[in-house]
């Protein structure tokens, strides 16, 4: 069964290890598991600038990710869309994204030492379709 635009929402806005496709340059896909994070609106990851991910998306700006539940019976969404890259709010993105898979405590300390060692940048993504199931029977 489709979920609708709030059942939608809410799979996004959970704490889920998603699954993210970028393209290689010599047309395969390449998938990673990665945080992903709501804010106004869109669809925000963080990747290390120097990353396959960046360079796939550097070379090729569509992008799919996978949000699956873990819970029995399983909900998931996939977006599609194109990647704008940015170092725009790096700090308040990473900073709002440990916190809402670690809680605000562990959090705030991660996002602290993650910034000090890694060179990130955020991965907005320009939605053009967006689909949503729940498997559970009808």
């Amino acid at each position: 069964m489709r979920l609708n635009s709030e059942q939608i929402k809410e799979v996004i806005n959970q704490p889920i290890i998603s699954i993210v496709a970028t393209i290689r340059q010599d047309g395969s896909v390449h998938m990673t598991p990665v945080w992903h994070l709501e804010l106004e609106g869109f669809v925000y990851i963080v990747i290390e600038d120097s990353s396959v991910k960046s360079k796939n998306l550097k070379n090729d700006e569509r992008i799919s990710l996978c949000i699956a539940t873990e819970t029995k019976p399983q909900k998931w969404v996939q977006i599609n869309g194109k990647a704008q890259l940015t170092k725009d709010n790096i700090v308040e993105i990473v900073n709002l994204m440990a916190i809402h898979y670690l809680g605000q405590a562990e959090g705030d300390r991660y996002s602290k030492k993650v910034l000090k060692e890694l060179d990130f940048i955020a991965v907005k993504i320009i939605a053009d379709k967006v689909i949503g199931f729940d498997m559970a029977e009808s």
